[in-house]
């Protein structure tokens, strides 16, 4: 029996990656053994190659704003596990998630023993998630897919008010396809029908046809949707009108995220709230939206961790993410920027290194680290004519490069879970370098 938070987290982190086949089999059974709680809830439901937890992030600071009680799931968390599942800003309890996984432990257990196996760790996360959720009777849940949508657990769902599609690009290959059409075709199952609203962000034309095919109200970026009068402050906040193609205008919005790419992302998250609000015949309010933003915060997004000089962080944790990042590298002023990175080798890793390489002022170290549930990681000792630099870490390279020059920046990148160790090294104070 499940006794204590770290008992409670080996269960869970415990339980395969991957099921015996890809199917919703195993994730019904465990709903049905909890009552189907998932049928209780309202969503919104997001996917996408990049933005999708950006957008989700905003997307529910901008619901709770109007005054709703609003649940988020997102993946992976940065700091702590409990982020992926929150409340109006708030993570889930350690009680309460202890409590949820101790009621979970022997339905878990049945299912094991059937010839299906058991549920695996995202599915069993999930079903907790929707547990809660409903156990809370939160308002509206605004739901991220895990990876890709057609078989993702969280698409055991059937009524959405909004389906969100960010971006579509290459990542996950192995699972979603090796074409931009067939990812988008995987992205494209969490629409539910031909009347289902459906918010896209800039996408291929090849994904955007798959996904007109889908829904006939469909809101794309930059035809229906979008952004004016877009300056940056000194302080690196983002100041915009909104405009949609209804007449809707919000006009000096602050938006409290720095990486260009987010500009992008806060568009498809006000157009998306804006529809989730009239589902529930909930007026869009001006100042709720300016309250949202302004106070908005994701961390491990292009996050300063430190000032003069800078010290930034940013999950580009594929191609398209890398191409992001080297946009948002633009508003640096350095005249050299440091780049630390680890990254996975189920990424297009020789290709994002090279693309990383054709700023100027990029000084490029890839270093090793630790990943969750076995996921191998890029060896720097086999990148040598690729990269300027290796490391063991990334304690030893940022050590190296002291005291900082103050004409360089250093920004760490790559994988999520690499950007997650090196923000908790920081806020933990254990670079005796940090200044």
């Amino acid at each position: 029996m499940i006794q204590d938070y770290q008992a409670a987290l080996a269960l869970i982190h415990g339980r395969p990656r991957f099921g015996k086949a890809e199917t919703m089999t195993r994730m019904q059974a465990l709903l049905t053994l909890l009552g189907n709680p998932q049928d209780q809830l309202q969503y919104v439901h997001i996917t996408g190659t990049n933005g999708k937890g950006s957008v989700s992030r905003m997307t529910e600071q901008i619901l709770s704003a109007h005054g709703l009680q609003v649940g988020l799931y997102t993946s992976p968390f940065i700091m702590r596990f409990n982020e992926r599942i929150q409340i109006n800003h708030t993570n889930i309890s350690d009680d309460d998630l202890v409590r949820w996984v101790q009621k979970l432990e022997p339905l878990l257990a049945q299912l094991d023993a059937q010839v299906t196996g058991g549920p695996t760790e995202f599915e069993t996360i999930t079903a907790l998630m929707f547990a809660y959720f409903a156990e809370q009777k939160v308002d509206v849940v605004v739901l991220e897919v895990g990876i890709g949508g057609v078989l993702d657990s969280t698409n055991i769902i059937q009524s959405k008010l909004v389906s969100v599609v960010t971006t579509v690009a290459f990542d996950h290959q192995k699972l979603l396809g090796n074409t931009l059409t067939a990812i988008a075709t995987q992205k494209a199952g969490i629409i539910k029908g031909p009347t289902h609203p459906t918010v896209v962000g800039r996408l291929p034309d090849e994904a955007l046809q798959v996904i007109d095919r889908k829904t006939k109200r469909l809101k794309i970026l930059d035809r229906d949707f979008w952004l004016e009068q877009v300056q940056q402050e000194a302080n690196g906040n983002f100041i915009f009108d909104f405009v949609n193609q209804h007449g809707v205008k919000l006009t000096n919005l602050n938006l409290n995220l720095r990486g260009n790419y987010q500009l992008e992302n806060s568009a498809v998250a006000i157009m998306t709230a804006q529809l989730a609000l009239q589902a529930l015949n909930i007026d869009l309010k001006p100042a709720a939206v300016q309250v949202a933003l302004q106070n908005v915060t994701w961390p491990g997004r292009f996050e300063y961790l430190q000032q003069q000089p800078s010290v930034v962080i940013d999950g580009a944790h594929n191609l398209a993410g890398v191409k992001g990042l080297l946009d948002s590298l633009q508003q640096l002023p350095a005249r050299h920027i440091e780049i630390i990175m680890g990254v996975l080798t189920d990424k297009d890793y020789p290709a994002m290194l090279m693309q990383l390489k054709t700023d100027p002022r990029v000084h490029l170290t890839v270093v090793d680290f630790d990943a969750p549930n076995q996921r191998q990681v890029v060896q720097p000792n086999n990148l040598e004519t690729l990269v300027d630099a290796t490391a063991a870490d990334f304690e030893q390279a940022y050590a190296a490069l002291q005291p900082l020059p103050s004409d360089t920046a250093v920004v760490f990148t790559g994988s999520l879970y690499f950007i997650s160790a090196v923000r908790q090294a920081f806020v933990a104070k254990k670079f005796s370098k940090i200044r």
